[in-house]
């Protein structure tokens, strides 16, 4: 293992001691989120990443001003380009317009067509553990087996790749796939960028904007940004912990994405993962010191992340103060997905009227769909299988 993960993995066995049950899944989950953003970081990588993002499309008007070419920033418009772009402006202009295109350039998988007949009436059954060599190579942290209910047949697989390196080639799959891509492509082209694991199951990112001083959500699923009520007033999502990891430091960044943190029912769902805050402030905060104290960061570098801190401490002490959200909230529910699927999930929104009536064979077949589960494995050389119930036949 590299030098950061022995730190992290030391780390955790030193504290494992005094820490209960509750507090390991959060241990897990930091191990999880610290080893994706480290997949970011590889400089080949980084540069056939790069090298595959139209900048002349996404931004015309920045790419041809650094080209001092006037006539093309006249002539072309952007495809990305909306409404309301002149809220936003310089680098967070940008990431506006490269979520819009990530979203555009990736394929939503809910389940594949059958590898036989082709025809799209799949369903998972069951999972196993990557067994080609393909898949291994992708480091696919499980593969999803499809029953075909027109030719019957159990042939089609979906490995659900975790590397950056492999999805950069495929370019579809889910929350997690979009995610841990999309971290890959805004940390490509500069920008400080955030892995943000939601305990409910949902990942996404957050950026660093230069033009505000803070951090940025983006959303490649959905190709949002800066709407930060989207999940729970939104999608209407009961959140309860949400981490975000850098190649140095993660943070409980909570608080930015509620406006409920203090009510019972809100706790209770954080006390699954820890038995009180001050349990999980410590865990975070020695976390963040032991690789701290082993990283290379300036003084000038440590200062600013210090700074950083801070001032989002703030802005987290001030939304405690806040019990709804205000004029401008995102009130829809997720785009992503099908039907079937978020309504597994419980993400049609709060504000968004759906007639089950007229689709009981759906509302029906929800609850047999497969949960993504973003949390590590608890094994990772054991042979394992699960299975999924079918809906009745009958």
């Amino acid at each position: 293992k590299d030098s950061f993960s022995l730190i992290l993995y030391s780390f955790i066995f030193a504290i494992n001691i005094t820490t209960n049950t509750m507090s390991q899944r959060l241990l897990s989950s930091i191990e999880g989120g610290f080893d994706t953003v480290r997949k970011w970081e590889s400089e080949d990588l980084l540069i056939c990443c790069r090298q595959t993002i139209p900048f002349d499309t996404i931004c015309p008007e920045q790419f041809y001003q650094g080209l001092l070419n006037k006539d093309k920033i006249h002539q072309q418009q952007s495809p990305y380009a909306e409404p309301d772009d002149y809220k936003y402006a310089g680098d967070d202009l940008f990431l506006k317009r490269l979520t819009l295109y990530f979203k555009q350039s990736m394929t939503w998988v809910n389940n594949p067509p059958c590898e036989l007949c082709g025809s799209k009436e799949t369903k998972c059954r069951s999972t196993r553990k990557a067994l080609t060599p393909e898949e291994r190579d992708g480091e696919a942290s499980r593969v999803e087996i499809y029953f075909c209910l027109v030719c019957n047949a159990e042939t089609t697989s979906f490995p659900r790749y975790n590397s950056p390196k492999k999805l950069l080639e495929t370019r579809k799959g889910r929350c997690g796939e979009y995610a841990n891509l999309f971290g890959l492509v805004c940390r490509s082209v500069g920008f400080e960028t955030r892995y943000v694991k939601d305990f409910t199951d949902h990942v996404w990112v957050e950026v660093w904007s230069n033009e505000t001083n803070r951090w940025i959500m983006a959303d490649g699923c959905e190709g949002v940004i800066d709407e930060p009520s989207m999940y729970e007033e939104g999608w209407g999502k009961d959140l309860s912990y949400n981490l975000a990891f850098t190649i140095d430091s993660v943070a409980d960044v909570t608080r930015r994405y509620t406006r409920k943190f203090n009510s019972d029912q809100f706790q209770a769902r954080r006390r699954k993962y820890s038995p009180n805050e001050n349990q999980s402030d410590t865990i975070i905060a020695q976390y963040n010191a032991s690789v701290r104290a082993r990283s290379n960061l300036t003084d000038s570098r440590e200062k600013e992340f210090d700074k950083r801190e801070q001032r989002e401490k703030q802005f987290f002490e001030n939304t405690l103060k806040q019990k709804y959200w205000g004029d401008g909230t995102y009130s829809e529910g997720r785009l992503s997905g099908s039907l079937d699927w978020k309504l597994s999930r419980g993400e049609t929104g709060n504000h968004q009227c759906i007639d089950l009536k007229n689709d009981k064979a759906s509302e029906a077949d929800s609850q047999f769909l497969h949960i993504d589960d973003f949390h590590p494995l608890p094994f990772k050389n054991e042979d394992y299988s699960t299975v999924v119930s079918g809906p009745p036949t009958s």
